[in-house]
């Protein structure tokens, strides 16, 4: 077996929060992002992913494996890895049947088994450490490689059909989707639009496609957190345009979907957005999308009509 060490990238210290539950900070969400591009565009993709339950490593673990192009589902989430002590990580690791392994957790106990496991010399950083937050270990039968955050680009591969291109964020950003929320009340179509606080710049909800995921389930996904509704999204997309952002051109695919539940402000996003109802034409108006503000009313007229 192939082993993939990776320790936890930096973490947030909240005041009161318990050790469980201590978030990422950003640079260990970027960190983690970096671990998992460097293990796509190096063929280093593991057939296993154990997780401590940790928030700050299993939030680690799904940065990694999304910017790797895997899906959060390929992460198995294991009480023991918990500051874990080298046995304890070893005998984990027994138990696994795969051919490449990946392990997130913590230190002491990942430090002390990477020395145990390390069949080359492992060089320490200028502060005499081995594994620093967002460390990936590789660990082979006759070698053993040590990955730090400050050996990687700070930017990310991105994969086409012509070459590989340099990109301000991973590869899966680039894909996103979004719902079109409309009720019907007595043959009278209104759209759904969510705003922020002041309520001066509309929009609908959007969000990047995960991998794994499909546009049309993301977009449903992101009409619930974004503007808590639920209902019947369609199959296909309803438009889809070009967008600019990242240092380069993204790609959103909008869904109609007909909302049949209005969650109550307690169960979503209230205290960050604001939502109206709006009709066609004054949705048109508002929205921040000239692409999509140019559909609504011809769509809202399709809608009406199926």
């Amino acid at each position: 077996m192939e082993l993939l060490l990776l320790r936890h990238g930096k973490s947030e210290w909240p005041e009161g929060v318990d050790d469980l539950l201590r978030p990422l900070s950003d640079r260990g969400k970027r960190d983690a992002q970096r671990v998992g591009d460097y293990l796509r565009a190096n063929q280093l993709l593991p057939d296993c992913v154990i997780s401590s339950p940790a928030k700050r490593a299993l939030e680690t673990a799904e940065k990694c494996v999304k910017a790797a192009g895997m899906t959060v589902s390929d992460i198995q989430v294991d009480e023991r890895l918990y500051h874990a002590s080298a046995a304890a990580l070893g005998d984990v690791a027994d138990e696994q049947v795969c051919q490449r392994l990946l392990m997130v957790g913590h230190n002491p106990g990942m430090e002390m088994w990477l020395e145990n496991l390390a069949v080359t010399p492992l060089e320490l950083t200028t502060k005499g450490k081995l594994m620093t937050t967002a460390t990936l270990a590789v660990c082979r039968h006759d070698e053993t490689l040590l990955i730090r955050p400050d050996d990687l680009p700070e930017r990310f591969h991105f994969f086409t059909d012509i070459g590989i291109e340099w990109r301000d964020r991973p590869q899966y950003y680039y894909i996103q989707s979004g719902a079109i929320p409309y009720e019907i009340d007595n043959g009278v179509l209104r759209f759904l639009l969510i705003g922020d606080m002041d309520g001066k710049k509309w929009s609908m909800p959007k969000g990047i496609v995960e991998p794994g995921q499909s546009a049309a389930a993301s977009a449903a996904k992101e009409a619930e957190e974004e503007a808590g509704v639920q209902g019947d999204i369609d199959a296909e997309p309803t438009t889809t345009f070009p967008l600019r952002k990242w240092g380069a051109e993204l790609s959103v695919s909008f869904f109609s979907m007909r909302v049949d539940t209005l969650l109550p402000d307690d169960e979503w996003e209230s205290g960050k957005r604001v939502r109206k109802w709006m009709t066609p034409e004054k949705a048109a108006k508002e929205i921040k999308f000239p692409e999509l503000a140019d559909e609504l009313v011809p769509l809202a007229e399709r809608l009406l009509h199926r």
